[in-house]
């Protein structure tokens, strides 16, 4: 019995490695940092039941052994709740291991009873283990719909063996201490050994599924705004500048088909009409990681010069580091300010030769503007 408790302890460390290295992929997965609770209770729990026969120490080590072992299968409930459902709810995990705790302390310090508290904590794994069945039956997946019934299965399995141990203890009390080498001890403890490596092996296939989804779905997120966007869009290697990829509008206002851009740096295509402003933004990148709003000129295919507002940041694709480029083209708003300034200087050139009085004031009176002839014939002076 020893040598099995000391084979499930290490397999619930196994357990731990594999999510804890899930966790570091992606730690914001729901279930990930319950199940890794999970495991280091289970390994704590069944690493205490070598400390029972230390003298003056038996009830806390009861305490530890059995409160680490359910305290872990529900985290275990609250991991896959949280799964499934998108957030865990504590009241229910909260109100079952309350329950059990209270019975354990009842049946430790007030009516000692070896028999009724392996009940206890038969009865505390059964139903945490049927609420974890009933929760993966009720998920939804598209595909592999087989792996949450098998895990499901697996606990249904699990919380049988653990009734039936409880029925097996009300008739023969001996087994209640679980290193008392009796097949009910066995049964248990190599159903903890194998339902450890299936929920692993079942848990790991479940989190690789959900990543590469989520993954999925990312993409075609990124792939609508990316191709959909009016604004131009293009990612390029760091440094070089070769168009790895751009959207329909880059196409569309710099007159490129795509076979003449992707693949080539942003040199080849000729389209920076000051290489200063090329390594400013590179070097900005670089530096930061960012850069907004670079007013930059650069070339369409058939030559003509567009005004242009650059912002790009280095973004991960594929596992290598890529930046990503919004450009605005606010030609329009250059030409207008332009057109503004003309038609000012044209007024202020009107004004300042005319030999009128030429005076602008606001509606309450204050003066604004006074051209020259007014200023010389009033005396004043600007």
């Amino acid at each position: 019995m020893r040598t099995m408790i000391i084979v499930v302890g290490l397999v619930h460390l196994f357990q731990f490695a594999v999510f804890y290295s899930l966790y570091r992929i992606n730690h914001k997965l729901g279930g990930l940092k319950f199940w890794l609770a999970w495991s280091v209770l289970e390994v704590v729990g069944f690493s205490a039941m070598f400390m029972r026969e230390i003298p003056g120490i038996f009830p806390l080590v009861v305490i530890l052994q059995n409160g680490s072992i359910i305290a872990g299968i529900a985290c275990l409930y609250l991991g896959v709740v949280e799964f499934v459902d998108g957030k865990p709810t504590y009241k229910t995990a909260f109100t079952i291991y309350i329950t059990f705790l209270l019975f354990l302390l009842y049946f430790l310090f007030i009516h000692d009873d070896t028999s009724i508290r392996g009940i206890i904590i038969n009865i505390a794994i059964s139903v945490f283990s049927i609420l974890v069945g009933f929760k993966w039956l009720s998920m939804k997946v598209a595909t592999h719909a087989h792996i949450p019934r098998v895990l499901s299965a697996t606990f249904f399995i699990h919380a049988g063996i653990f009734i039936y141990r409880s029925y097996d203890m009300v008739y023969n009390p001996h087994t209640a201490e679980f290193l008392t080498p009796h097949i009910w001890n066995i049964i248990p403890a190599f159903d903890a050994f194998s339902v450890s490596l299936i929920w692993t092996y079942g848990f790991f296939l479940m989190v690789n599924k959900r990543l590469i989804h989520e993954k999925e779905v990312n993409r075609e997120y990124f792939e609508s705004a990316f191709y959909g966007s009016p604004d131009t869009i293009v990612i390029t290697n760091v440094g070089e500048g070769r168009l790895l990829d751009c959207n329909t509008a880059f196409l569309e206002n710099f007159g490129f088909t795509r076979e003449e851009v992707i693949g080539r740096t942003t040199i080849e295509i000729d389209l920076w009409v000051d290489l200063k402003s090329r390594t400013k933004l590179i070097e900005k990148v670089l530096l930061d990681g960012t850069i907004s709003n670079l007013d930059a000129e650069l070339k369409r295919k058939n030559g003509e010069i567009r005004n242009c507002l650059i912002s790009s940041t280095i973004i991960k694709s594929d596992g290598r580091n890529v930046m990503l480029s919004v450009v605005k083209d606010i030609t329009p708003i250059k030409q207008f300010e332009e057109e503004v300034k003309r038609s000012e200087e044209k007024y202020r050139l009107l004004t300042e030769t005319t030999p009128d009085f030429v005076l602008m004031h606001d509606t309450e009176g204050t003066i604004r503007y006074v051209n020259s002839s007014a200023l010389n014939v009033l005396g004043y002076s600007q």
